[in-house]
């Protein structure tokens, strides 16, 4: 089976055919940077065929770095195979950050810049009800937000709960301001919470390299399960890794609410 990978290099895009019952692993970065207190997570592994098991190898004993346009930087310790993570690193909005890994001989980097944060202006609760019974049959969960003047903004909203379950798979939504500038936005969760649930919203704004990535695996495989990504997809997410690597790197600044349902 023969597809089309779109992969982006250095800013530049190319299109790759792949076999992809037979492809070769490729190396799947997962790396996030925040606002947020750390420590800042790496995962790597190697992509399996789109036909293999949800096996995916992680990848052991590789240099893991995070430097920013300030001349902070730090070499990430890897806790268990495949995951990296930072000690000291803080995430600081308006800085570029470069992540560089190195494994069998080849570096892959990829760069992020951190957007300033916007603020949540509500989150609301609201209960859903059966148009036949009038009975509660769940909540919608709505986050609020403006978008600032002028700046193009890309967005990522995720929620959670202590009710997984209730939440389901769908527990991110991407948005941008191409046609909504300064305007207020708003993302809506439809949920089977229940009483006394427990659930929170995180605001990410991301840069545009990240809001490419998710809105491409999204149109690829119908959610942003990243994990789902290590198969060799029949589909063209856009990575911002380079030297043939796939997956992601974001810089991203986060503002966050939590509230119990009543």
């Amino acid at each position: 089976m023969v597809s089309i990978i779109l992969m982006l290099f250095s800013s530049c895009v190319k299109v790759i055919t792949l076999d992809l019952k037979n492809a070769d692993n490729k190396v799947v970065v997962q790396a996030n940077i925040s606002n947020a207190p750390g420590p800042y997570i790496v995962n790597l592994n190697y992509s399996v065929a789109y036909y293999s098991d949800n096996t995916f190898p992680a990848i052991s004993g590789a240099n893991a770095k995070i430097v920013d346009d300030a001349g902070n930087s730090e070499t990430l310790t890897e806790t268990t195979q495949g995951i990296y993570k930072t000690t000291s690193l803080i995430g600081t909005p308006g800085r570029k950050y470069t992540i560089e890994i190195v494994t069998n001989g080849n570096t892959f980097t990829g760069i992020s810049t951190m957007p300033f944060p916007v603020a949540i202006d509500s989150f609301l609760i609201e209960p859903s009800t059966n148009r036949f019974t009038n009975a509660v049959s769940g909540y919608r969960v709505v986050c609020k937000f403006t978008d600032p003047v002028g700046v193009g903004n890309f967005y990522r909203v995720v929620i959670n709960s202590n009710d997984s379950l209730a939440i389901g798979d769908n527990t991110s939504r991407i948005v941008s301001d191409k046609l909504s500038d300064g305007q207020q936005l708003s993302v809506t969760f439809r949920t089977k919470l229940i009483l006394a649930d427990t659930v929170s919203i995180q605001l990410q704004c991301i840069d545009k390299r990240a809001y490419d990535f998710y809105n491409t695996i999204n149109g690829a495989i119908g959610s942003t399960s990243v994990r789902q990504f290590l198969s060799a997809l029949p589909a063209n997410p856009i990575s911002n890794i380079s030297n043939g690597g796939l997956g992601y790197f974001s810089a991203y600044s986060v503002s966050k609410m939590s509230a119990v349902v009543q």
